[in-house]
């Protein structure tokens, strides 16, 4: 007779029953807190895998003859089924009879057409499920790609885009760890650590992407000047004093401001040069920068820093020589722009920091 007998719980209630009826009552139960995960059938308590964990499970004292299991919690597609083990066993002076009755009525005898177990475990993944996860795998690859290519009238915003191509890739990498890691047939605290890991980098990739957000903003392409036609003076040619200046209908500035009237803008300047990575500016959603002072309003501030200058001399000084005057709090970190724009770029961002 098999020193444990294993039983579905369905087979054990039947016992319990006909045991009592012949005087024979399991009093003792032992459950197991720590559960098996694997795929389940009725058939898989002659499986020697399965067996074998039972038996690792089993309690010192020698009378836990008995042992049932039971779905605790089904699985899916993805996870197998949570089972139970309890181990039962009657009085020690009954120990005998029960030995006895289990051996006549042959309970827990494997079946002559389970007695050799197949080679690889039931519950491992066979070659028609990896092609099944590759064909998800392969679907789920086609929706990502295909988002890039909706047309414009259909294309949802780009928040909602990196959400879903988030979650796509959480997914295949979950399915990729389940399946190709088996990690579906291991305990489900390596799961929680692999699935953790992903959500808290997931959330922290969401939240830095909220926080600067409007990344369209941060690439601004250079901005060439207009081509003016040139006017070649021809010796003979007296100067016309009927021609309109440059600056002659742009309005002037209050507050000693300069002149705005230029070809560039100065506006368009502040983003080519990336000054919104250090200063904020309320108006322009890039420029959301710590590292120096926030430029709202910075004309009447300008106007004050220095007795008997200018709040234009002193914004135009301050990018040619970004040293001279550093507003306390801050860093000397600026770097020196003042090669990377023209006269005309200089007097333009000046101008435009000027209506701050």
């Amino acid at each position: 007779m098999q020193d444990l007998i294993i039983l579905t719980h369905d087979e054990y209630i039947t016992l319990r029953q006909a045991l009592k009826d012949a005087g024979l009552d399991l009093c003792y139960s032992v459950p197991q807190a720590r559960p098996i995960r694997r795929r389940w059938t009725p058939a898989a308590v002659h499986d020697a895998a399965l067996r074998r964990d039972i038996a690792q499970r089993r309690p010192a004292d020698a009378h836990f003859r008995l042992a049932s299991v039971a779905v605790a919690q089904p699985g899916t597609w993805l996870w197998p089924d949570t089972l139970t083990v309890t181990f039962h066993a009657v009085d020690a002076t009954h120990d005998d009879a029960l030995q006895h009755y289990l051996a006549t009525h042959q309970v827990g005898q494997t079946p002559a057409h389970t007695a050799e177990p197949a080679e690889e475990p039931e519950e491992h993944a066979t070659a028609t499920t990896y092609i099944q996860v590759a064909l998800i795998l392969a679907v789920m690859t086609v929706v990502e790609v295909a988002a890039f290519y909706l047309p414009e009238s259909i294309r949802p915003p780009r928040w909602a885009l990196l959400i879903v191509l988030l979650l796509l890739s959480a997914c295949k990498f979950g399915i990729v760890a389940s399946f190709f890691m088996h990690l579906r047939y291991d305990h489900r605290i390596y799961a929680g650590c692999f699935m953790g890991g992903l959500v808290v980098t997931a959330s922290t990739v969401v939240a830095l992407v909220a926080l600067f957000r409007d990344p369209s903003h941060l690439s601004v392409r250079p901005v060439a000047a207009e081509a003016r036609p040139v006017a070649h003076a021809s010796p003979h040619t007296q100067p016309s004093h009927d021609v309109t200046p440059l600056h002659a209908n742009v309005e002037p500035q209050s507050q000693g401001k300069i002149n705005a009237g230029t070809a560039v803008d100065g506006k368009q300047i502040f983003a080519k040069l990336g000054c919104g990575a250090c200063h904020m500016v309320s108006s322009i959603p890039s420029a959301r920068g710590s590292i120096g002072p926030a430029l709202d309003g910075v004309a009447q501030r300008a106007a004050t820093r220095i007795p008997g200058m200018s709040g234009d001399t002193y914004l135009r000084q301050s990018i040619e020589d970004p040293g001279s005057y550093v507003v306390q709090g801050y860093l000397k970190l600026m770097p020196a722009l003042r090669s990377s724009m023209t006269d005309e770029e200089l007097t333009a961002l000046v101008a435009w920091l000027g209506r701050l």
